[in-house]
């Protein structure tokens, strides 16, 4: 299952199961106003590109009580807007009381060169994931990543708890 969704607004997916898909589970781009709550999604640890949930271009995203597990990125915020034609990811709201297993945990990035802010990682658990979060990016790719905030995380067994990559 990929489920794709664009230029959407006031999208709501809660209490589903998703499983092995392909590529990316969900992928938002140019949506505002989305909760996504109440979620598993699981495939394979050595699964390329199986992000869970990517938001890119949107405002006012809420990621909660969500139970991840895949061979990519659990959660991966971007921005993709260097023609200027789809908005910043901005007043992303928040990611909370989530739970990630493999994965390569909660990501901004790679692309961000039409910015990411205003966005808060709280109470959330790491279990066995690569990277606990994330800021990855390159010099092709780039923008402004601000107004981020992380507090009350649990991670056990991360590899890397703290990565920043801007090449």
């Amino acid at each position: 299952l990929i489920s794709i969704i664009n230029n959407s607004s006031n999208i709501t997916i809660s209490g589903v199961t998703l499983l092995n898909s392909p590529k990316f589970h969900v992928f938002f781009q140019n949506c505002t106003n989305i909760d996504v709550h109440g979620i598993t999604i699981r495939a394979p640890s050595n699964s390329p590109n199986t992000d869970g949930i990517d938001p890119k271009s949107c405002t006012h995203v809420s990621i909660s009580d969500c139970d991840i597990s895949t061979g990519d990125d659990n959660v991966a915020i971007s921005s993709n807007s260097r023609s200027g034609f789809a908005p910043p990811t901005s007043n992303f709201t928040e990611v909370y009381n989530c739970r990630f297993g493999a994965g390569h945990g909660v990501s901004i990035g790679s692309p961000t060169y039409g910015d990411v802010g205003g966005m808060n990682v709280h109470d959330c658990t790491f279990n066995g994931t690569q990277n606990g979060i994330r800021i990855k990016s390159n010099a092709s790719s780039g923008g402004i990543v601000d107004g981020i905030t992380y507090s009350n995380l649990q991670m056990t067994n991360v590899s890397n708890v703290i990565v920043l990559d801007g090449y």
